[in-house]
């Protein structure tokens, strides 16, 4: 897939109209358990947009910078990044299935990484499953390391 042809939004959690459209993307991409799973471990499933808002965004809506990213007019990806004095922190990136292997997924994180890089962060990290070796993968393909590990997860890190 072409990246000049995609078009990146940032998301404003106080508008009804993004919420609306994230909610009805949201439901199909996590109608599998699974999927929601890797995306976002604790949310419990059936997916809902209001507690998962209320848990993951809500406190911190000031730190947090949400993309969309669209092929013409379908949204066919997200990603988070919180920004803190120390370090920005990415989470909940996904691609729709349907989009996967076309660069989508490197061009979020590009993008996130930019918008880190904006408000002069130098360290970026992540957490991911250790199930998921796909992701982990992946980011290692941009040029993550990991850091630490547990039971569950892997923390994983990029200083630019």
């Amino acid at each position: 897939m072409d990246p000049v042809n995609l078009i990146f939004k940032e998301i404003d959690f106080s508008s009804n109209n993004d919420l609306k459209k994230l909610d009805s993307i949201f439901r199909n991409w996590f109608s599998n358990p699974k999927t929601l799973n890797f995306v976002s471990p604790k949310t419990v499933y059936p997916f809902q947009m209001k507690e998962w808002i209320k848990k993951k965004y809500s406190e911190r809506v000031n730190n947090v910078i949400s993309i969309t990213v669209s092929k013409k007019s379908w949204i066919v990806g997200f990603g988070s990044i919180s920004i803190s004095e120390e370090t920005a922190q990415l989470f909940h990136m996904i691609v729709d299935e349907e989009y996967r292997g076309l660069g989508i997924g490197f061009s979020i994180l590009g993008e996130l990484e930019k918008i880190g890089m904006k408000k002069n962060q130098k360290t970026f990290t992540l957490n991911v499953q250790k199930k998921n070796q796909l992701a982990i993968n992946f980011y290692k393909k941009f040029g993550y390391k990991k850091v630490k590990e547990t039971s569950k997860f892997i923390k994983m890190n990029k200083t630019i």
